[in-house]
């Protein structure tokens, strides 16, 4: 028999509508939080990511020791000329010694006065000498100086120079320039 509806139930039923709310409150909440796969594919950019810069980092790193040597080895070759200038009774070999943990350079002539601090007070720290010998007779190729870096090769200042050992001494003229 066929009875006509009542006007309560031409409405959608109540437990449809709590049924439709539950399955949207399940899909809101399921997300979230990430998915393994998700967080797997930010580490893997990560590590890519990071595979490219560090090697480039090192690099600029590398140049940057080689600038601050190559600096340095002007500064004091500088330094000796001018004491040299200043103070002519000083001849033959100059010995300078270097703290390597300051930097500090000290070189002082009793008899003629001379002291290098009045020309360069310090270079960068690290080198791995304890004395440095400058050579004012030095002409063409010939060695004025040395200073050994435990990070840098000759190679970095000087591409011609076929020795890539780091901590080898790098070799300077009279005038600074890498040899």
């Amino acid at each position: 028999m066929l009875c006509p509806r009542s006007s309560h139930e031409l409405e959608a039923p109540y437990h449809t509508n709590i049924q439709i709310l539950f399955v949207m409150k399940n899909r809101l909440s399921s997300k979230k939080g990430f998915t393994l796969v998700e967080i797997m594919i930010v580490v893997v950019i990560i590590g890519l990511l990071a595979a490219m810069a560090i090697p480039a980092f090192q690099k600029v790193r590398t140049n940057s020791l080689g600038k601050a040597m190559a600096n340095d080895a002007r500064q004091l070759a500088g330094a000796c000329q001018q004491m040299l200038l200043q103070y002519p009774s000083l001849s033959g070999n100059i010995t300078i010694a270097y703290a390597n943990t300051t930097g500090v350079l000290t070189y002082a002539d009793n008899t003629s006065g001379a002291n290098i601090q009045s020309f360069v007070q310090k270079l960068s720290k690290g080198y791995n000498t304890a004395n440095i010998v400058y050579n004012p007779s030095a002409t063409g190729t010939d060695a004025a100086f040395n200073l050994t870096h435990p990070q840098l090769s000759p190679n970095d200042l000087n591409p011609q120079n076929n020795t890539t050992n780091a901590g080898t001494a790098v070799t300077f003229d009279t005038e600074g320039k890498p040899l």
